[in-house]
């Protein structure tokens, strides 16, 4: 389900700014972040969420193509986001 999108590896999740980061409970569900990176070949995303024990879940990745996250990247997001819901609740 992850996107075939390319996304530097050379990042370090813990050394990342905390402005690199951006809550997404409102627009895509509750618990959902976002991981922002920019770099020389442009801008990127990566939606997660972690509230389940022992699981981290990637949503979505994506390199940005204009300042607002378009309404197809988030749909993509809360579709995803909807199925594991469903499914953690079995």
């Amino acid at each position: 389900m992850v996107s075939p999108h390319i996304i530097p590896t050379t990042y370090e999740y813990s050394q990342l700014p905390l402005r690199q980061y951006k809550e997404r409970d409102n627009e895509v569900g509750s618990g959902v972040k976002e991981i922002r990176i920019s770099d020389d070949s442009g801008a990127f995303r990566i939606m997660y969420v972690a509230k389940f024990m022992d699981k981290i879940y990637v949503l979505h990745s994506f390199q940005k193509k204009s300042q607002k996250t378009s309404t197809k990247d988030i749909k993509i997001a809360k579709t995803r986001y909807s199925a594991i819901i469903n499914q953690e609740k079995l």
